[in-house]
């Protein structure tokens, strides 16, 4: 016989949860939480940056400000004991969990190297698209017009942000 869970019992389930974190300090908070046994995930994405001597390609947070933590609920009061640690993006006052497809999702943009920008602006809500070719098959997210070109936009639950995506047309169906 399979058990309901209830409430108490699913708080003790690990699940990710957006932490939001001082600027500029989301590497050491990842890096803190981890070595204290935490799993995070830090999203980050190339980048080149231009100073006045030379040009490097650097590693930069997608989200700034932004980590995220795979914990249990009650954990939420020790983790945000980090030095750099502000909040976690709650619900209802308590953390809001983040689906755990919307983070295998985003480790699979950014592990086969899309092109993938955040953007904190209102999008028009498009035509709902599946991937169906390629290695982000599966995944399912809105076709929008952003800057010129028709790209897929994967809204994450829980975190203020949406990522857009380029994906050739051909990759994708409508829902």
């Amino acid at each position: 016989m399979e058990t309901v869970p209830t409430s108490k019992n699913r708080s003790e389930v690990p699940r990710w949860y957006a932490l939001y974190t001082k600027s500029r300090n989301e590497k050491k908070v990842a890096l803190r939480l981890s070595d204290r046994g935490y799993e995070t995930y830090l999203p980050l994405q190339k980048t080149r940056r231009k100073w006045s001597d030379r040009t490097k390609l650097v590693e930069v947070p997608l989200i700034n400000s932004y980590v995220f933590v795979r914990m249990v609920l009650s954990q939420r009061f020790e983790v945000l004991q980090d030095p750099g640690a502000v909040l976690f993006i709650n619900f209802e006052r308590l953390p809001a969990p983040v689906n755990d497809k919307d983070i295998e999702y985003l480790k699979r943009i950014l592990g086969e190297g899309f092109q993938v920008e955040a953007v904190h602006e209102a999008m028009e809500v498009g035509q709902k698209v599946k991937v169906v070719i390629g290695q982000l098959t599966g995944m399912e997210g809105e076709l929008v017009e952003h800057r010129g070109g028709q790209k897929v936009l994967v809204r994450i639950e829980n975190i203020p942000f949406s990522l857009v995506v380029s994906i050739p047309l051909e990759f994708i169906e409508k829902l």
